[in-house]
């Protein structure tokens, strides 16, 4: 069995970075160099998915996290700062060896072949409209928007807190897209609601529901008309205007230019790391610190509890690991992916983590193949609205929780195959006379064969 270059290469970093995190575990080699290690296997995994828009998202975003982590707490130091306190503890190398092991076994685990995804392409545009559909939708999203955020009093008093609906309003914009087919009055009408939910998080101090919406609008809208380079450079772009702008959060709308100077400044001096990056990193080591003074059965349970908390809400007892940890130390929440997996299963755990999310990458991949010739059809639309949440909903499974890719992932799959259903039993009971999308119009012909 011959093997490419590009495979031998993907392999032996795979490996290296397996070997490292070992060391890591064992506390012989330093955490910078397990930083560094993790920056390069990130990168190796941009590379290998960059024909795959959906998919180079992802990598960018592990990218710059592994930066921000690398650069204020080894390689410029930030002393000011609170969030970079246990740069040099035990427990930050045990997280750090977490963070490389999780992304050397999913560069393992991916698949040698990338399905590209790119200009001309895309996964809604269903040729016809189902009107019933866009008005509910558009009700109900209007009603998220005003009555799903908290606001403050005043602007620039303190920041927004939009709620779990506000932030799941991703999923309802997807399918209002999908269903809207061809119709510019449908497409423009979502557009516009859309862009009063990011400029309203914008406003109130949030960034990343802002930015996550942003993204469905090019991915429902531009994604045909933009090359990659276009593409790539507004990610880019958009991210490190997201960081300038953290430094104004709810002063946004009252800063003058003296303020816009001083967060450049700022931004510069930080390398243009990601805040909120290296925020969630300092979050996660405090669960490793509090994994030390608990009981190693306590850690099976509360993974009990966030497991049941993926079906039964928030509302779980002590699911929230963030939450139990902030008594003991100080955060500002979130959690980076595979430490939360360490946490609760050790190093299995991780392993575990990466292969789950490589599965998911497949039929991202896989999804991809119904917008390229030829015109065979390997899974449902639901599969394709799935992919664009997980790809758009990244900064939040990567930062925050690993609530996106579990819960959300599972609420997003059955609320577009409940919609497909409603559509098929309307259009065979004569309700509607054209609805329907030319992926269900492929199956129907490939089932008649």
């Amino acid at each position: 069995m011959a093997f490419s270059a590009a495979w031998l290469l993907r392999y032996a970093l795979s490996v290296t970075g397996v070997l490292l995190s070992v060391l890591g575990y064992a506390a012989v080699v330093p955490n910078g160099l397990l930083a560094v290690a993790a920056l390069v296997l990130s990168c190796a995994f941009l590379i290998h998915v960059r024909n795959n828009r959906l998919l180079l998202l992802v990598g960018i975003v592990f990218a710059y996290l592994c930066y921000s982590i690398l650069f204020v707490n080894y390689l410029s130091p930030l002393l000011t700062t609170v969030f970079t306190r246990y740069r040099s503890t035990p427990e930050a190398g045990v997280a750090l060896s977490a963070l490389l092991l999780f992304i050397s076994c999913l560069l393992l685990f991916m698949p040698d072949r990338i399905v590209p995804f790119g200009e001309g392409q895309s996964l809604v545009g269903s040729a016809r409209c189902n009107a019933v559909f866009e008005v509910v939708l558009l009700i109900v999203l209007g009603l998220i928007l005003v009555f799903g955020f908290g606001r403050p009093d005043a602007i620039g008093e303190d920041r927004g807190s939009p709620s779990a609906l506000y932030e799941y309003s991703m999923i309802l914009f997807l399918l209002g897209y999908y269903f809207a087919g061809s119709h510019k009055g449908w497409i423009v009408t979502f557009s516009v609601l859309l862009g009063l939910y990011a400029l309203q998080n914008i406003v109130y101090g949030g960034r990343v529901t802002a930015l996550q919406l942003l993204l469905i609008l090019f991915f429902c809208t531009l994604n045909k008309k933009t090359s990659t380079k276009v593409f790539v450079s507004a990610i880019v772009f958009g991210l490190l205007a997201f960081t300038l702008l953290g430094a104004i959060r709810t002063g946004l709308a009252h800063a003058g230019l003296s303020d816009y100077l001083e967060a450049l400044s700022d931004s510069l001096s930080r390398g243009f790391t990601w805040d909120t990056a290296y925020s969630s990193w300092h979050t996660s080591v405090t669960f490793i610190l509090y994994g030390g003074i608990i009981p190693r059965a306590e850690h099976l349970r509360l993974f009990g509890q966030w497991a049941k908390s993926v079906v039964l809400g928030g509302s779980v007892p002590m699911c929230n690991l963030a939450n139990l940890t902030l008594p003991y130390f100080y955060h500002c929440f979130g959690g980076v992916l595979p430490v939360f997996f360490q946490f609760y299963l050790g190093p299995i755990g991780v392993i575990v983590a990466s292969f789950y999310v490589s599965v998911i990458i497949r039929f991202i991949s896989k999804a991809c193949e119904v917008v390229n010739p030829p015109s065979r059809v390997l899974l449902t639309p639901a599969i394709g609205i799935v992919s664009m949440y997980v790809s758009t909903s990244c900064f939040r499974w990567i930062l925050y929780s690993p609530s996106q890719i579990t819960r959300g992932l599972l609420l997003c799959l059955l609320c577009s195959l409940l919609l497909f259903w409603l559509d098929r039993q309307m259009q065979a009971s004569g309700l509607d006379a054209a609805y329907g999308s030319p992926i269900q119009d492929s199956l129907s012909k490939n089932s008649k064969r």
